[in-house]
């Protein structure tokens, strides 16, 4: 197992996982009466889902002094997590956050290529992928896969205005129950020659909103390995909140034993 990549928390999104969720969502600014809050949720759920009894749906509850609806699925687990809507594209201030498609193929590879001596210290695995088109390519059509199962969700880095690839960031539910709490794993990755803008702080920061915001996460994790100062830089920037140092969890190239931080955020957390 190895860790972040320059700029980077793990992103193993580029291999291949679990699933079931609860979500929250807040009502506008006034009081419903319980009653007609169950109509009006009952109207967006049959507007979303379809009829009720092909959605997954167990029960939905508002607490009318927050005004917040829960919404629960069955057993805690989402019985079509392919129902589950998941966003097409992230805008930011400089960047945009979006799924691979084939076209996307030549920039992938040319990005890894770049940067192989990079990432081998961090990400051995990746940096010795990606070595021809059809590679590429046959990744890509897995991942794609794997965003449609909502398994795990690989998805690239562009520059908003020039529409240059500049790397990748990779969104999974935490094993074993990631959908269940719902929890989740973020790790990032920067092609060499776009390191020190700050492109990776801004997507990390995009990528935790939209996880908190629509997924309704309990708890959003990076790790890191221990030397990667860049990769640590980001998640503090961020404002993750380091957890603990886990020691001798794999190993360098040249035999030596590597340690891991771990880096997580709740929504109890104050953050950046």
């Amino acid at each position: 197992m190895a860790c972040a990549m320059p700029w980077s928390g793990r992103d193993h999104s580029w291999q291949s996982d679990r699933v079931g969720r609860n979500t929250t969502q807040t009502t506008p600014d006034t009081a419903y009466p319980k009653e007609s809050g169950r109509e009006l949720v009952r109207a967006v759920l049959l507007f979303v889902f379809g009829p009720l009894d092909k959605c997954p749906l167990l029960s939905y509850t508002c607490d009318l002094r927050t005004r917040e609806w829960r919404i629960f699925m069955a057993d805690n687990q989402l019985q079509y997590a392919t129902l589950c809507p998941m966003f097409e594209e992230l805008r930011g201030t400089r960047i945009v956050l979006r799924p691979y498609t084939l076209a996307d193929a030549e920039a992938r590879y040319q990005a890894n290529d770049e940067s192989r001596d990079h990432l081998r210290p961090w990400e051995p695995e990746q940096a010795d992928a990606f070595h021809t088109l059809d590679e590429t390519r046959d990744w890509i059509i897995r991942a794609s896969a794997n965003w449609l199962l909502r398994k795990r969700f690989s998805m690239g880095m562009w520059h908003l205005e020039t529409q240059r690839y500049l790397g990748g960031l990779g969104l999974h539910p935490r094993e074993p129950d990631g959908w269940a709490i719902p929890a989740f794993s973020i790790g990032y990755w920067v092609r060499v020659s776009e390191q020190g803008h700050g492109y990776v702080t801004e997507a990390v920061r995009l990528l935790t909103t939209y996880v908190f915001t629509s997924l309704g996460a309990q708890r959003i994790e990076i790790t890191c390995d221990a030397r990667n100062t860049r990769s640590i830089a980001v998640a503090e920037r961020v404002g993750f909140v380091q957890e603990g140092r886990l020691r001798n969890v794999w190993r360098y190239a040249d035999g030596t034993l590597a340690d891991e931080l771990v880096y997580a955020l709740t929504p109890a957390d104050a953050w950046k």
